[in-house]
């Protein structure tokens, strides 16, 4: 059963764009113990920084309105995640991988799916608006994540592109994304939230931190 969930999580790490070699050559990255879950904080304020960030035994560097760390793992039955200064409690499962939305006063998790096969991309849809959203090609005449309700998130695996997308609410485009590029073997998430009322975005790579301490 460890040996097992080693695999998985060593697997797991490969998909989040953690090269194995650089690992063992530099010393850069962990092996995750067994019971680990794999978490990053999503900064869901409008204003004000995250200035102390503790996900479990590691450190994480001040987080931005709007912005994202990267993953760390955490150990899934007792992470300690402290907020600037204030320890909240979370539900996390072994093997899996969270984002924890922080608006200032709770905490929230919203899961993403690890990458399965490595041939393609896998682009996830966060959102974090209070309305079902839809992600669309830059004309909005294809849909890639389609139907994600509030505070959930979707996924498409797709093959290397360089592309804009746009994203929909109830038939109402809510914003345009730059082009992005997702490469083979690599995954990432597109957040869209509101700011002042406003939709935006936020783009990210799904990797995990490179000391993780």
């Amino acid at each position: 059963m460890m040996k097992s969930f080693l695999l998985t999580a060593v697997f797991s790490i490969a998909t989040f764009a953690v090269s194995l070699t650089l690992a063992a050559d530099n010393k850069l990255y962990e092996t995750p113990p067994p019971g680990s879950a794999f978490v990053r904080v999503f900064n869901y304020q409008t204003d004000n920084a995250i200035g102390t960030v503790n996900l479990g035994k590691k450190s994480v560097a001040q987080i931005a309105p709007g912005n994202s760390s990267d993953f760390v793992f955490v150990d899934a039955k007792q992470a300690s995640i402290i907020l600037d200064k204030v320890d909240y409690p979370v539900a996390l499962t072994e093997g899996k991988f969270f984002n924890l939305v922080f608006d200032g006063k709770v905490v929230k998790t919203v899961e993403i799916s690890a990458l399965k096969d490595k041939r393609k991309g896998l682009i996830h849809l966060v959102n974090l608006t209070d309305q079902p959203v839809d992600l669309k090609t830059l004309k909005g005449d294809v849909d890639v994540v389609p139907g994600i309700a509030s505070f959930s998130s979707g996924e498409r695996a797709i093959n290397p592109v360089k592309i804009a997308f746009s994203a929909y609410s109830g038939g109402q485009r809510l914003l345009e994304t730059s082009e992005i590029y997702l490469d083979r073997g690599r995954s990432g998430s597109l957040f869209v939230f509101k700011k002042n009322g406003a939709a935006n975005y936020y783009w990210v790579e799904d990797k995990l931190a490179a000391t993780n301490k």
